[in-house]
């Protein structure tokens, strides 16, 4: 089976799951321009459609690049049958409700994150503890939560159904953003002692119990006050990934950035309103399967890579290691974390503990696939990758594939 029938395969294996819709055919091909499909149909004849999307980035943003691609994508194969209208800098809607707006037809498709509002997620809410496990290495690392966590989700039914019980057809439905998260400070923090008492600012309940269990003091505070809480010394410091300090502009406020490592951000989706994919030809579903998503993929690999190079080669930043202590202490934090993932309650998975498994299972699987193709594991953090290979990314093509076959072809070939 080739690539683009393998991932038309899985997504559409994966809604007749979930929503009782026909099983798909892997041997078809997506209609070009000017070609017609068996039923007649083709771009010539299609009447124009018109898509809205929403996000709380503006153009550029790391978060609506793989909006973009996946607009200039599909309006160059459909020869501009379909046109997407996308809203930046959250004017249709708040990063905490884009979900929403998809589920209720204010926006048609687009990224949105479950834990935003966790309780209408509870199996998200069951796996975003989780986004500690990857592998140090921040490109292997990265590459590995992404394959996983993907991976995942389409072997979860509950997970699924989480989502498409809300009238959403979750096309990529769980993809890990941030590899992980570490501290920017105003002062250097290296060490436990260093921690203890520092005002530190989180965006979740994760983070939160990370920053408590070192001895520090979570304070809850929106991203747009972060940069002001900074200079006005309501916090000490703020759990950030690289990428932060570009979408926020924090390095005028902090300058110490500690590779503290705290958990990555996996609760993120791109799904369409369930009522406008089912009222699509078939051809230009195929068109999103075939050609969107990939497009959507590699554009968000590269937004999040390409920012972390630049970030981590800022003069005004200083890029410092954590102490022994830290990490030993977060290990200790982290594998409580697993043994409760293992023994939850009140969550729509049927066996925790299996779910559990198959999730760490599934992770080493990816690490070994990520490993097996050439990527350099070596690099402990951004700065030390940035100097081994003197800023320069690798080709994720062969990723890419790697998620686009190996997802599909494991877990919804048809």
């Amino acid at each position: 089976m080739n690539q683009k029938s393998a991932i038309r395969s899985a997504v559409l294996a994966a809604a007749a799951l979930t929503l009782g819709l026909a099983a798909c055919s892997s041997g078809g091909t997506t209609a070009q321009e000017g070609e017609s499909t068996a039923d007649g149909a083709s771009w010539d004849t299609l009447e124009p459609m018109e898509f809205r999307m929403a996000t709380f980035g503006g153009e550029d943003n790391i978060h609506s690049q793989p909006l973009n691609a996946l607009a200039e994508t599909m309006e160059e194969v459909s020869g501009g049958k379909l046109t997407f209208e996308i809203f930046y800098g959250g004017a249709l809607v708040p990063s905490t409700e884009q979900g929403v707006a998809i589920a209720n037809g204010i926006t048609d498709m687009g990224t949105f994150f479950p834990a935003y509002t966790a309780s209408d997620y509870p199996a998200d809410e069951w796996a975003s503890p989780l986004a500690f496990t990857p592998d140090d290495s921040p490109v292997v690392g990265s590459l590995q939560a992404i394959g996983t966590t993907l991976d995942w989700a389409y072997q979860t039914p509950e997970y699924l159904e989480d989502i498409t019980s809300k009238g959403i057809t979750p096309l990529l439905p769980r993809i890990q953003t941030s590899h992980a998260y570490n501290l920017l400070c105003k002062d250097e923090v290296t060490t436990l002692a260093d921690v203890q008492g520092k005002r530190i600012r989180i965006g979740g309940p994760t983070h939160s119990a990370e920053v408590e269990a070192l001895g520090g003091v979570p304070v809850a505070l929106p991203n747009t006050e972060v940069f002001e809480g900074l200079q006005r010394g309501v916090i000490d410091c703020t759990v950030a990934t690289l990428t932060d300090i570009v979408n926020v502009g924090l390095a005028d406020a902090a300058q110490n950035f500690t590779f503290v490592p705290f958990s990555g951000w996996s609760s993120n989706v791109f799904g369409v309103n369930t009522g406008v994919w089912e009222a699509m030809p078939e051809f230009v579903r195929e068109a999103f399967l075939d050609e969107g998503l990939p497009a959507y993929l590699e554009a968000f690999v590269q937004a999040e890579m390409t920012a972390n190079v630049e970030v981590a080669q800022m003069e005004e930043l200083t890029f410092l290691p954590p102490s022994d202590d830290i990490v030993d202490v977060l290990d200790e934090y982290h594998e409580t974390v697993l043994e409760s993932r293992r023994t939850a309650t009140g969550t729509p998975l049927e066996d925790p503990s299996a779910s559990l498994d198959r999730y760490l299972e599934i992770s080493e699987k990816w690490l070994g696939l990520v490993q097996d193709a050439g990527y350099d594991g070596a690099p402990a953090n951004w700065n030390e990758y940035i100097a081994a290979h003197n800023g320069e990314l690798p080709d994720f093509g062969p990723w890419l594939e790697l998620v686009l076959n190996d997802v599909v072809k494991a877990n919804h070939e048809s």
